[in-house]
């Protein structure tokens, strides 16, 4: 793949502490993703940070403007990583922050030994898909089964 070219005054970095603003982003860039999205508190930001989960944020300035997760399960098997919560704030979308975002997540994904990265995308996420398609994901033929408790 050819060397992405990115906004300079984008930082990224794993998320390692919770203040206000972090929350404030956080819940500010959920509903750009999800038509229900949970309001977040700075507890269960907290919570996903020591579960292991690793919460990878593009910062311009103090401002949180793009998230993704990687989730790593360990099994007898394999190790799996998972690609959860892509977002990027609509008026920073175009400028290459969701290919940096992933580029930096595969990279963790190696770091952590894992076999395969995996992600669910809605099929209304034609962007998002394009995106993940140009790092070599491919779709699969699977039934995808949730049981709510």
């Amino acid at each position: 793949m050819d060397e992405l070219i990115t906004r300079k005054d984008i930082t990224y970095e794993v998320l390692s502490t919770v203040t206000p603003g972090v929350v404030k982003d956080i819940d500010a860039l959920l509903p750009q993703m999800s038509e229900e999205p949970p309001t977040m508190t700075a507890e269960y930001i907290q919570r996903i940070i020591e579960s292991g989960t690793q919460m990878l944020v593009a910062r311009s300035g103090d401002r949180i403007v793009g998230i993704a997760c990687l989730v790593v399960a360990v099994h007898p098997r394999r190790i799996k990583g998972w690609v959860e919560d892509v977002i990027v704030d609509e008026s920073f979308r175009g400028q290459g922050i969701a290919q940096e975002l992933m580029r930096k997540i595969i990279n963790m994904a190696r770091e952590r030994d894992c076999d395969n990265l995996n992600l669910t995308s809605k099929p209304r996420r034609a962007s998002a898909h394009s995106v993940y398609e140009s790092f070599g994901f491919q779709k699969r033929d699977v039934n995808v089964y949730r049981l709510s408790l």
